[in-house]
């Protein structure tokens, strides 16, 4: 397989996930002059969302700094690579877990 083919899935799969991660907030319902206090009720998302994203960010990194060197790909660092996807993937569940009061 091209190694052209393998980052640009790779390079997909981090771009969906980091978006999947902003999805968590929501517009707070708040009265006019209670917008501070409704955003704070949504500290706990937003610090979930900081840790999600530099942990996704930072995997990707890895990925392209270590996957840029291969030439060629074979099956088995296909499967590795889809079982380290999906593993990343799996982020956002635990953190919305830890974010809800």
């Amino acid at each position: 397989m091209e190694t052209d083919r393998f980052n640009a899935f790779s390079d997909g799969v981090f771009a969906i996930l980091i978006t999947i991660l902003v999805l968590e907030f929501h517009i707070p319902v708040f009265k006019t002059g209670h917008l501070l206090a409704a955003l704070d009720t949504q500290g706990p998302t937003f610090v979930s969302y900081l840790f999600s994203y530099l942990y996704v960010g930072t995997l990707w990194l890895f990925h392209h700094d270590y996957f840029s060197l291969l030439t060629r790909i074979d099956r088995n660092v296909n499967m590795l690579n889809l079982l380290m996807l999906f593993s990343i993937t799996l982020i956002d569940y635990p953190m919305s877990l830890l974010a809800r009061p």
